[in-house]
């Protein structure tokens, strides 16, 4: 089944391959094989990917534009960077509540999201070189004004309150259940042009 889909131009992707069955075929037709585990990779979950990846080059194409032209490009710029926000908070929305076990608190998915706004907004980060969960824990402890206000936190000790679970949460998922897989930038980015 595997060849067929390959030799039809199709992209099988083959997650958990728990017996080792797959991954000699897979590079036999050039394909891509990513080990990730304990101690085996790490896998960034604030990486947006290709998407992510498109931004750049968007950002660099906008300069020869202009007039209509220009405008309806950054509005399609403006739609991808929000694409890639909200993948980035539902990935790690959806990582602490499977850690938890529960539901994520919707105000805890709105600080997440406003961290991030943030983040960038500095221009340490760019969609090439995007933060790791250290990064989010570090400026989530911070807290900044804005990320305070928005949090309805009015002194440390309340804003330390409001974020100690989600705090330990993002830790947890540095080091715990899953190992460090989560605990650093992505070392084998998916090639989309691997067969």
């Amino acid at each position: 089944m595997l060849m067929g889909h390959v030799a039809q131009g199709h992209v099988p992707i083959i997650a958990a391959e728990i017996k080792g069955e797959h991954g000699g075929f897979t590079e036999q037709v050039g394909g891509q094989v990513i080990t990730l585990g304990h101690g085996h990779g790490t896998l960034n979950p604030l990486d947006a990917g290709a998407l992510g990846s498109v931004v750049p080059i968007l950002e660099k194409h906008r300069a020869t534009l202009s007039g209509h032209e220009a405008q309806e490009f950054d509005e399609l710029l403006e739609r991808t960077k929000e694409q890639g926000h909200g993948r980035q908070v539902t990935m790690v929305t959806a990582l602490v509540g499977l850690g938890r076990k529960g539901v994520v608190a919707d105000w805890e998915s709105m600080l997440i999201s406003v961290a991030l706004r943030e983040m960038y907004d500095t221009g340490r980060f760019t969609w090439d070189n995007p933060p790791i969960l250290q990064d989010l824990i570090d400026h989530l402890e911070a807290g900044g004004q804005t990320l305070r206000a928005k949090g309805r936190a009015r002194s440390d000790e309340q804003w330390n309150q409001r974020i100690d679970e989600l705090a330990l949460s993002l830790n947890a998922l540095m080091d715990g259940a899953v190992g460090r897989i989560f605990a650093g930038k992505t070392t084998t980015p998916i090639n989309v042009n691997a067969t």
